[in-house]
This record gives C-alpha cells, sequence and structure tokens, in this order.
C-alpha cells in the first residue's frame, strides 16, 4: 500500500482514490452545416425506377406549341396553314449505390454508460442516417451546381450586390424564366459574408434600417432583390473562384429505387428499415456476431441529375476565393 507524503496534494490523493476525469452528464453534438435541400422548393423526388427494370430514368420534355409558336400570317384566305415545328427531348437520372455503417464490440456496448450509448451506439446511427442522405443529396446539388455551363461572376471578383442585380437582369432576359419559381441560390459561406459587405456600401440600405438589419442577420440566409440566397459549405471550389449556383425549382431533381419488404425481403432479424422515398434501407449486419461485434449498414440506391436548361432557368454564381 503506497504511503501518501505530506501535506496531502490533489495529484498524489487522485492518483490512488481519484478519477481521470469527472463526466458531465450527456454527450453534445459537434456543429454541423444542417442546411437540408430536400426540403420543399430546392430539390425534388424525380422517378422511383424500383420494378422498372432500367437504373436509368428518363425526364422527358416537350416545346413548339402555344406560346411558343404563334399562327402564321397567311397569303390568301384560301392557304393551307403551315404545320408548328414541335420539340422534344429528355434528361436523365442514373441510379448508384450509397451506403455506410457502424459497428462496434460487445465490450463497449457493455461498458458504455447511458450517455455515450445513446449518442454513439448504432442504434442512435440509425436514427442519423436520414441525416446523412440529406448531406449525400446537398453534396450532389452542389456538384450539379458547379458544372451549369451558363455562368455570372469569375474567378477574379468579389460576391456582390452587382452580382445579385445580374442575375435579376439575366433571369428577366430568359423567356418564362420569370413565370418559373426560383429556388433559394446556393452560395458558399464566404460568398454570403461578402455579399452581407456588399449590401452595406449599398446606398439603398443607408436610409432604411430595417432593410440593412435584415440583410445584415447572420444566419446564412439573404433575401436581396427578391431572391433568397442561402449559404453552405457543400458549394464547391474551382479554378480560383467559388462555384455558386441558382436554378428554377425542381431544376436539380434525384431518382430512387425504393426498397420494400416485398421486392427487398432482409430476414427478420436484421430488422430492416425502408425508406422508399429515398432509395433507403437501413439493416444490422448479423456476419459478425462471432467476433463480439454488433453492426449496422444503410443502403441507397439514388441517382441527381439537372434538368435540362431549356426548361429550368440555370445560373452559375462565381467569385473569387
Amino acid at each position: 500500500m503506497p504511503v501518501l507524503p505530506t501535506p496531502l496534494t490533489n495529484s498524489t490523493v487522485q492518483a490512488q482514490l481519484g478519477l481521470p476525469a469527472t463526466l458531465v452528464p450527456g454527450v453534445l453534438r459537434q456543429l454541423a452545416d444542417r442546411l437540408d435541400v430536400l426540403a420543399p422548393g430546392i430539390v425534388r423526388l424525380l422517378v422511383d425506377m424500383a420494378g422498372s427494370g432500367s437504373n436509368v430514368g428518363r425526364v422527358r420534355f416537350a416545346g413548339g406549341f402555344g406560346y411558343q409558336a404563334p399562327l402564321q400570317a397567311l397569303a390568301s384566305d384560301t392557304d393551307a396553314p403551315p404545320d408548328a415545328t414541335p420539340a422534344a427531348g429528355y434528361s436523365t437520372v442514373t441510379l448508384a449505390p450509397y451506403g455506410l455503417g457502424m459497428s462496434e464490440s460487445f465490450m463497449q456496448r457493455i461498458l458504455a454508460d447511458a450517455a455515450a450509448a445513446s449518442e454513439m451506439s448504432i442504434e442512435a446511427f440509425m436514427a442519423q442516417v436520414p441525416d446523412s442522405f440529406a448531406r449525400t443529396s446537398r453534396d450532389a446539388t452542389c456538384t450539379i451546381g458547379a458544372a451549369f455551363g451558363t455562368r455570372l461572376g469569375s474567378s477574379s471578383v468579389s460576391m456582390s450586390v452587382d452580382l445579385a442585380l445580374a442575375l435579376v437582369a439575366a433571369r428577366e432576359s430568359v423567356d418564362g424564366a420569370t413565370d418559373q419559381v426560383l429556388a433559394p441560390a446556393m452560395l458558399h459561406p464566404a460568398q454570403m459574408s461578402e455579399l452581407r459587405a456588399s449590401a452595406r456600401s449599398e446606398p439603398a440600405f443607408q436610409a432604411e434600417l430595417a432593410a440593412f438589419e435584415q440583410a445584415q442577420t447572420g444566419n446564412r440566409r439573404m433575401r436581396l432583390a427578391g431572391i433568397d440566397y442561402l449559404a453552405t459549405s457543400s458549394v464547391s471550389t474551382s479554378g480560383g473562384a467559388y462555384k455558386g449556383f441558382v436554378f428554377g425549382e425542381g431544376g436539380v431533381g434525384f431518382g430512387v429505387a425504393g426498397a420494400t419488404p416485398a421486392n427487398l425481403p432482409i430476414p427478420s432479424g436484421a430488422e430492416a428499415v425502408y425508406l422508399p422515398q429515398f432509395g433507403l434501407v437501413i439493416f444490422k449486419r448479423l456476419d459478425r456476431l462471432g467476433q463480439q461485434v454488433l453492426g449496422v449498414s444503410a443502403l441507397a440506391y439514388v441517382g441527381y441529375a439537372a434538368g435540362d436548361s431549356t426548361v429550368y432557368f440555370q445560373r452559375g454564381l462565381d467569385s473569387k476565393v
């Protein structure tokens, strides 16, 4: 038995009788970008390909009638009218498998305190799979938006009120674009900060405190000149530019192959959870029980694609990094 020196000190007593740490009740969650593009008004479910026999979906469009085809003047009252020139096409969405899993040992599960188990168990992972799917969808949407062919701004200019007004003008210049609901423009947080800084020096805000206050509220959201802006770290960079973007509502969509107990009968012991609207299935893995390991897998059969630019207004919003 160790003999403790006197006077007793915290370090000597703690080494023999104390604990290495005092646990604060609960387990806190790390900060994360929680923008969900699957919320109404941004990205839409286009097609469920389950049972279709194909992993490629086609979103069809047509034109050449109505407002696109005015009646033609005829030379005389006996002339036959000319035929219209209809147009048709499609954009495609191709499925791919996505997946993520988690495992924990028997001993970890047995020894874990209630707070740690509630945040770090396979059940906690299963409960948060929809959030992982939302993150995947947001990243895919930003990858698609970064590839829009028609873009405003460049790698040599900062995001500004001028660029926001250029977007308004670009939308007005495209026939039918102002009749289409516009999804919120998506910017990198640095672009949003630059836009707020530019708004601060805009004369229109200097005499209107309420409008200035609304524009400067730091919540990764902003409304300017009738257009809503959202900021997300999923917006990518390329060629020295942040690749922000905007599109008409539904101009980026996703297709799924919805798994159900009927088309994917996973054995009951795996306790499968089906979310066919996302093409998701979540189930407990039983293959490593002999190794004292509990596990769970989440699989999604999903694809993402942009709509055709003749159907949806699309613009990139570039600014320097």
